[in-house]
């Protein structure tokens, strides 16, 4: 295990999910550093503690496609044997990647992501707002598990009203999840 360092490249998220802390504090607001900031950051950590394992701990990391490609682009051009995750990803923002953005997760060392999940319950996640549907989970956990990168999905249970057949769905769905990338 090599030491690793969380990196907060922007703040706020532009969806109004019911059940996230985001909307009421962000107002629906979303900035971020500059992909020239972002590869400042990485490059004085590396330079500064030796550090090339990084976790983006942003609420929404994906929020601007050409952003996360410039960061990437740097990364496979500045840096050697980097190593990096990420904390909020969302799948249908997995599903829009194209094949350069899939090729530059894996050549800039992506390794894990965390997806947002909450709920396999249709109608759970018209409640919570969370603007995806069923559907788009497996595809995006398909994409990361064909690229060989560690998928950590999060899931919300206990949302109010959802009942014992919601939660059937969304056990259903994490174990259709978990079969499909074992990663």
């Amino acid at each position: 295990n090599r030491p690793s360092r969380s990196i907060t490249t922007s703040r706020g998220c532009p969806y109004s999910c019911t059940f996230c802390i985001d909307p009421a504090i962000s107002k629906g607001r979303w900035s971020a550093y500059s992909s020239k900031r972002v590869l400042e950051k990485m490059k004085f950590i590396i330079d500064t503690y030796g550090i090339k394992d990084f976790y983006f701990s942003d609420d929404n990391f994906g929020t601007n496609p050409t952003r996360v490609k410039e960061i990437l682009k740097g990364i496979v051009k500045e840096f050697d044997d980097i190593v990096w995750g990420t904390l909020g990803v969302r799948a249908d923002a997995i599903c829009r990647m194209d094949q350069e953005y899939q090729e530059l997760l894996v050549k800039s060392g992506c390794k894990n992501m965390d997806m947002g999940v909450e709920s396999g319950s249709p109608r759970i996640l018209q409640l919570m707002k969370k603007d995806e549907t069923v559907e788009v989970f497996p595809k995006a956990n398909k994409i990361l598990a064909n690229l060989g990168i560690t998928t950590k999905c999060t899931f919300v249970i206990g949302y109010p009203t959802e009942t014992k057949e919601d939660l059937q769905k969304t056990k259903d769905l994490a174990m259709q999840l978990m079969m499909e990338n074992p990663k």
